[in-house]
């Protein structure tokens, strides 16, 4: 009924490791990006993301495929599937051509399925016409 989805973790291009912090970055490349650590800033990435354990990004993410086993702030596009692993925590407005939502996961924000997208199409998060703005709730988690 339900189909696992899979990242392809092999042919990673870009690790940010745990302890590391990039801050007030705007991130932009193609290919696989793995973040252990931590990322201050927009990503947009074609390819993948993956956001590890002990993740923690706080930012807007355009991206293809997004996994989060860690902790995401900030709004997502992707333009197929977002899932969000047992640990995961994401405040923050999605919208994906599919969401994923393992028991333990913690989504507060809302949601947007869109299927419509082309392979090239790419969206900027800061357009999103949701009616509610991403709001900084992390003191009440």
């Amino acid at each position: 009924m339900f189909k696992k989805t899979k990242i392809d973790n092999q042919a990673t291009s870009t690790v940010i490791g745990d302890g590391i912090t990039i801050e007030g970055a705007r991130i932009t490349g193609t290919g696989v990006m793995r973040i252990d650590g931590e990322v201050i800033g927009e990503l947009d990435v074609v390819g993948n993301i993956i956001i590890g354990e002990t993740g923690h990004v706080v930012g807007n993410i355009n991206v293809n495929h997004l996994l989060i086993a860690g902790r995401m702030e900030g709004n997502a596009i992707c333009r197929e599937t977002i899932h969000l692993e047992p640990t995961s925590q994401l405040i923050g407005n999605i919208e994906a051509a599919s969401l994923v939502v393992d028991e333990g996961a913690v989504f507060n924000g809302m949601s947007s399925m869109n299927t419509n997208y082309k392979n090239n199409e790419r969206r900027n998060p800061k357009q999103k016409e949701m009616t509610e703005p991403y709001q900084d709730i992390s003191d009440a988690v």
